[in-house]
């Protein structure tokens, strides 16, 4: 089937709920309302497990002809900061230290995650990423299973970064927001410098405040401009030090949803 009569469908998965986005075929045709379903954590089951089954029921009562696109919670997701070097010259030295690294940080299973890159240019670090190869062929198996056509597969940080990459100038500091967790990369002289995961207990603003300014003097970037990716949570945030705090706009279909948005649950 040609991809102009499919719909496209955009799926952001989370450890707890899951949002879907339909955009009927035809051009410029509108994103309906995000559907979000909410769904409750299985003993012994995979983190991402009920989100999976939740939209696997989903699309057997909503049968369509569609190209997917998956967005994957940072929770989903870990990330490292590859450090450049001249010793490394291809890919497949690169991937096996990226290997390597993800083992050291993370324990012996890392060893198995498929890994993915950023390009970066002569002596700069790289900002990595693993997913576990379980959630990727739960996720292919099921778009086979449905005859969807998989479009693209993004963690949310790397999805955020490729909307809005073009428009972050100079030294800065992204950070994005989940219900339950802020990722921040650290971009310096041209280049990613850090990445961080950090659990959430509150989205208070004074405490938001308090963690981006913490990781602006940790990572050497205080002065530099913080644009934070917060949909349906922003909070009001300011720096002590005055800094400038650019709030993105909503990625449609972004990870974080304001609870009045969930439309059913499913309990695993």
């Amino acid at each position: 089937m040609s991809l102009l009569l499919r719909n496209k469908l955009r799926v952001v998965l989370c450890r707890d709920q899951l949002s879907l986005t339909v955009t009927a075929r035809g051009w410029r045709q509108p994103a309906a309302a995000p559907i979000v379903l909410s769904c409750k954590a299985a003993d012994g089951a995979a983190e991402w497990a009920p989100a999976l089954a939740a939209l696997d029921s989903w699309l057997a009562g909503n049968k369509m002809a569609a190209t997917v696109e998956f967005i994957l919670s940072d929770r989903l997701v870990r990330y490292a900061m590859m450090p450049w070097s001249a010793e490394i010259t291809s890919e497949a030295e690169r991937g096996a230290m990226a290997q390597i690294h993800f083992q050291s940080l993370y324990g012996a299973t890392a060893g198995a995650w498929e890994i993915q890159m950023s390009p970066a240019g002569y002596e700069q670090a790289r900002l990595a990423c693993a997913i576990d190869p379980q959630l990727l062929h739960a996720l292919r198996a099921l778009v086979s299973t449905h005859k969807l056509r998989l479009a693209s597969l993004r963690p949310y940080l790397m999805n955020v970064v490729k909307q809005w990459r073009k428009q972050m100038t100079g030294d800065a500091l992204l950070a994005v927001m989940e219900s339950d967790q802020c990722t921040m990369a650290g971009f310096k002289n041209g280049g990613w410098c850090s990445v961080r995961g950090i659990r959430l207990q509150t989205h208070a603003a004074t405490d938001m405040g308090l963690l981006i300014e913490r990781e602006l003097v940790l990572q050497g970037l205080e002065g530099a401009t913080v644009y934070l990716h917060a949909p349906g949570l922003a909070p009001a945030v300011q720096l002590r030090g005055g800094g400038a705090v650019v709030v993105l706009a909503n990625v449609a279909g972004g990870v974080a949803q304001a609870p009045s948005m969930v439309m059913s649950t499913c309990a695993m």
